[in-house]
C-alpha cells in the first residue's frame, strides 16, 4: 500500500497509518473467524436439509407406501410453504440481490434469522426444483453482518469487510472458488472504490475468510459428513475436426433453452399475479403441480445436484426422449417455483438441466457426450444470467479447467453476443 495512504473504518473516520500493521493483522484474524463460523452454520444448515429430506422421502415414504407418494407430499409442501409465506411473506433473496445489497450497504439484515431458515428448508425438503444459493447467501449475508455489528458495538474496528466475507464462504460453501470474487467483479469492477480497503488488501480479506470457510467446513465435514454440492465431471473433452460443427450446434441449443427458461419466469410471474396477493393457492397449486410431473418424471423433483450423479452413470440406459423431457421440465417446473412461493435458486436446477439436455442430445445424435453437456449447459446458464464470467466461474467446479476455453466460447455466445447485436447492454438479472 502507498506510503501516507489513509485507512477509514466503519464510520468513514480516518485511520493514521501507524495503525495500519495491528488494524490488518486483527481484521485477517476477524475474517479467519467469520469465515470459519459462519461456514460452520450453514454447513449445519444444509445438513439438516439433506437429514429432513431423507426423513420425507425415505422413512415417510417407506411408512405410507403411497404408489403417488411424490404427489402427496408436494401438495403438503405447497400447503405448508403457502401458510409459511402467508404467515412471513417472501423474505429471501436471490444471490445477485443480495450480494449487490451487500457491496452497495455494506451489509444485509434480516428480520428473523430462525424464520429465514424455515424459508429456505421447506421449498428443498418438499422436492422443490430450486438450488441451496439463494436462501443460504442471504443468511450468510445477515450472519457476517450481524457478527460486525457485534464486534463494532463492542469496539472493534471491525472495518466493512461483508462483502468479502459473503463471497469468500459461498465460495467455500458450495465449491465454487472464483464465484464470489467474479461476480463482483463483473457487476461493477470499480465499486472496490467504494469501500474502505483497495484491491488488494481485500484480496488478502477474502483469502483468510475462505481459509477460515475451509477449516470450518472440513471440522463440520468430519463430524457430521459431507452437505450439499454438485458432482464434478473428470473426463476432459476430445477436440477434433468435427467438433465446430457440433459445437455450434449444442451451443445454440442451449441458447434457445436460456429463452424458454425466461418466457416460462415471465409466463409464470404473470400466472402468480392472476392468483392474487395470497401465497397459500399459488403455492398449494405449484405443490400439485410438482407432484404431478415428479410421478412422471421423478427428476424434476429437487435441486438436481443427486440426481445429476446418478445421471452420469446412467444416462445410456435412460433414453434420449426422457433425458430431454427431463431438462426441459427441470427447466420450467424452477421458474414456476421461483415465481409461486417455493423459493430458492436458479443455478443448481439450471446446471442439472443443461447436463441432461446435453446427454439427450449425445443420445439422439451419437455426438461426443462431453461436448454436448459442457456446451449445453455454459450456454444455457450464460444465456440466462447474462454474465458469462459469474456463470463460468460456477461451473469451474463441475467441468475441467481444460474445458474453460470452450465453456468460455458457449458462455459468451449466449450471455453477451445476442445483446451486442441488438445493441443493448445484457440484461441484470
Amino acid at each position: 500500500m502507498e506510503s501516507g495512504r489513509r485507512i477509514r473504518d466503519a464510520s468513514d473516520e480516518p485511520l493514521g497509518t501507524g495503525s495500519l500493521p495491528r488494524l490488518t493483522v486483527g481484521l485477517v484474524a476477524l475474517s479467519l473467524a467469520l469465515g470459519a463460523v459462519v461456514a460452520i452454520a450453514v454447513r449445519g444448515m444444509l445438513w439438516a436439509y439433506k437429514a429432513l429430506t431423507g426423513l420425507v422421502w425415505v422413512r415417510l415414504a417407506e411408512t405410507v407406501r403411497l404408489p403417488a407418494f411424490p404427489l402427496l407430499a408436494c401438495a403438503l409442501g405447497g400447503l405448508l410453504v403457502g401458510l409459511w409465506a402467508r404467515h412471513r411473506g417472501r423474505d429471501l433473496d436471490s444471490l445477485e440481490t443480495v450480494m449487490a445489497q451487500v457491496r452497495s450497504t455494506g451489509g444485509y439484515h434480516l428480520a428473523d434469522p430462525a424464520g429465514a431458515v424455515v424459508s429456505f428448508l421447506l421449498p428443498l425438503v418438499f422436492g422443490g426444483a430450486v438450488g441451496p444459493e439463494a436462501g443460504a447467501s442471504g443468511i450468510i449475508a445477515a450472519a457476517v453482518t450481524w457478527i460486525g455489528e457485534q464486534l463494532r458495538h463492542a469496539g472493534v474496528a471491525a472495518v466493512r469487510i461483508t462483502d468479502a466475507t459473503l463471497a469468500a464462504v459461498l465460495a467455500t460453501v458450495f465449491g465454487a472458488p472464483l464465484m464470489g470474487v467474479v461476480g463482483a467483479a463483473e457487476d461493477n469492477a470499480a465499486d472496490y472504490e467504494r469501500f474502505t480497503f483497495s484491491r488488494w488488501p481485500k484480496f488478502v480479506l477474502y483469502a483468510s475468510a475462505c481459509l477460515g470457510a475451509v477449516l470450518g467446513a472440513l471440522g463440520f465435514s468430519a463430524v457430521f459428513g459431507g452437505a450439499a454440492g454438485l458432482p464434478r465431471f473428470d473426463s476432459p473433452l476430445s477436440l477434433d475436426a468435427g467438433t465446430l460443427p457440433w459445437g455450434i450446434l449444442f451451443a445454440a441449443v442451449g441458447y434457445l433453452l436460456a429463452q424458454l427458461s425466461r418466457l416460462m419466469g415471465g409466463l409464470f410471474a404473470g400466472v402468480a399475479r392472476s392468483m392474487g396477493d395470497d401465497p397459500l393457492g399459488k403455492a398449494l397449486a405449484c405443490g400439485v403441480a410438482l407432484g404431478v410431473a415428479g410421478l412422471l418424471l421423478p427428476d424434476v423433483l429437487f435441486s438436481g445436484e443427486d440426481a445429476m450423479r446418478e445421471t452420469m452413470e446412467s444416462w445410456q440406459q435412460t433414453g434420449a426422449v426422457v433425458l430431454l423431457a427431463t431438462g426441459l421440465a427441470k427447466l420450467c417446473a424452477t421458474q414456476a417455483c421461483v415465481s409461486m412461493e417455493w423459493m430458492g435458486g436458479l443455478f443448481f436446477p439450471m446446471i442439472f438441466s443443461g447436463v441432461t439436455v446435453g446427454y439427450g442430445l449425445a443420445a439422439l445424435t451419437g455426438a461426443d457426450p462431453m461436448l454436448a453437456v459442457v456446451v449445453v449447459t455454459a450456454s444455457l446458464v450464460a444465456g440466462v444470467t447474462r454474465k458469462p464470467l459469474l456463470s463460468l466461474s460456477v461451473l469451474a467446479l463441475c467441468f475441467p479447467l481444460v474445458d474453460l476455453p470452450v465453456m468460455a466460447l458457449a458462455a459468451f455466445a449466449s450471455g453477451k453476443v445476442p445483446a451486442l447485436v441488438r445493441g443493448e447492454e445484457g440484461d441484470r438479472r
